[in-house]
């Protein structure tokens, strides 16, 4: 029974190291191969495209290493959910050329470092399938919290996909599985009509959590 026990957590020791892999690392990287991409066309925009995507490459190392230490998100440890999403967008949107919009006025009550984790890398997946696959132009993201639920709700003005169709790839079910762990459910609505939506609910806890002080606060 022990030998079992081992060997279940040692796959899912594997799981999540293959999901963070995938959620984190091939984000950036995407990132970097459009930044060299839009760079190769204009060799006006090179300059700036390329000193990003160093910087972008050398945030895809720091992740992988705090990968090895405790398989954690590399700014969600000091910053809030807000913090942590408004910077993916500011990273994404410049070399994707989406128009994003960030919305989070009615998400107040902080959240456990494992819904912050959830979310955040939920999101990840998110926009890094609208960038490969969806055709958009415009995003909206938002955070909300009502009836004990934590809401991030994705769209996109995108070509949409069929939902019945084969989308079960190893993206959609990381993200579906990161929210069923927690209790929380993942839905996808598309193929109706130009776009898509992904809306993730996930109860908060019965505790309120005590936000982690600001480091010189």
């Amino acid at each position: 029974r022990l030998t079992q026990q081992i060997i279940a957590a040692q796959e899912r020791e594997r799981e999540n190291i293959g999901r963070e892999l995938h959620d984190n690392v091939n984000q950036v990287l995407t990132t970097v191969k459009l930044n060299i991409e839009l760079a190769q066309s204009d060799e006006r925009l090179a300059p700036g495209l390329l000193a990003n995507s160093v910087r972008y490459l050398q945030q895809c190392i720091s992740g992988i290493r705090n990968l090895s230490r405790e398989l954690s998100a590399p700014t969600l440890g000091t910053r809030s959910l807000i913090d942590s999403v408004t910077a993916l967008v500011e990273m994404v949107a410049p070399s994707s050329g989406l128009d994003i919009h960030f919305h989070h006025e009615t998400f107040r009550q902080t959240v456990p470092m494992e819904q912050k984790l959830a979310f955040y890398r939920i999101l990840q997946e998110a926009l890094n399938n609208i960038m490969r696959h969806a055709s958009a132009t415009h995003v909206e993201i938002e955070l909300s919290q009502a009836a004990g639920i934590s809401t991030l709700t994705i769209t996109d003005d995108g070509c949409g996909f069929d939902t019945a169709g084969k989308h079960s790839g190893i993206g959609l079910t990381n993200m579906r599985s990161r929210a069923a762990v927690l209790g929380g459910t993942l839905h996808v609505q598309s193929g109706h009509h130009p776009g898509c939506q992904v809306v993730v609910r996930i109860p908060l806890p019965s505790t309120p959590v005590v936000a982690a002080p600001k480091p010189g606060a």
